[in-house]
């Protein structure tokens, strides 16, 4: 083999292992669901499956009041909800399809680990992080379930990779897809991915202002908050606006 094809077979065998590993997670989802595709009837997951189907059926219908009652007035983001409707097609509107919608999340997770590992390390750094992170058993077990566990994990992964190569907000396309993973990630779980995001992105910002190039960095900080409150913002206005009163109480 000669030089050329051998360094194109090196550059490629971390996206095979990739590959592999996420293979593995869907045959081992698929074998899941297979065998045990009843939901958690007595935590979340019979929740969010209801709230899915009740989503469907509102669309189906073409009822838009009650698609419009869903989507501002329920305690979780739809987009979570949205997320599973391309598989109903081939696998109906079901709990099967909603489990296996997590592999879109996954595959998300999955090259952001691997694209934040390989940025830090190198190629095999981020093929053996994401095969790490794809054993995990909050992800392992997360992933037969429909909750958004996985979903804020993928995002939050993806927010963190596009907030580094921001380079503190110094390059406008990496900070607009910092804003574009933050507003996505916060239609698919209400606050976690805020919490996990926010401070990070304070600290970000707060040091790009003492460093050259101040205006153009606070101008794409400013433009990734933009794009995330238009993506978002409406429905965390709708949120507060309809919880408000236990929002405050929990918070004493």
């Amino acid at each position: 083999m000669t030089a050329a094809p051998l360094r194109a077979l090196r550059r490629g065998l971390p996206w095979g292992v990739l590959l592999l590993v996420f293979a593995l997670c869907a045959v081992e989802l698929g074998a899941w669901v297979d065998r045990n595709g009843l939901m958690d009837g007595y935590q979340n997951e019979a929740i969010h499956v209801t709230n899915a189907m009740d989503l469907w059926r509102a669309w189906a219908a073409r009822d838009g009041y009650t698609l419009r009652q869903i989507v501002l007035t329920y305690y979780w983001p739809p987009g979570f909800y949205i997320w599973p409707a391309p598989l109903y097609r081939w696998l109906g509107v079901s709990h099967a399809a909603m489990v296996t919608a997590n592999l879109g999340h996954l595959a998300v997770l999955l090259l952001s680990v691997y694209a934040l590992a390989a940025a830090l390390s190198d190629r095999w750094g981020g093929a053996l992080a994401a095969a790490i992170v794809a054993t995990y058993p909050s992800i392992v077990g997360n992933l037969m379930r429909y909750e958004p566990s996985v979903a804020v994990t993928a995002w939050v992964t993806l927010g963190t990779y596009c907030l580094l190569r921001s380079r503190g907000f110094s390059d406008r396309r990496w900070s607009l897809g910092f804003g574009l993973a933050c507003g996505a990630g916060l239609l698919m779980d209400r606050l976690s991915l805020a919490v996990f995001l926010a401070l990070p992105a304070l600290v970000v910002a707060a040091s790009a202002l003492r460093r050259p190039g101040a205006g153009r960095r606070a101008l794409n900080a400013a433009g990734a908050l933009g794009l995330t409150l238009a993506i978002s913002g409406w429905w965390l206005v709708s949120f507060y606006h309809y919880n408000r009163y236990e929002l405050l109480a929990q918070g004493g």
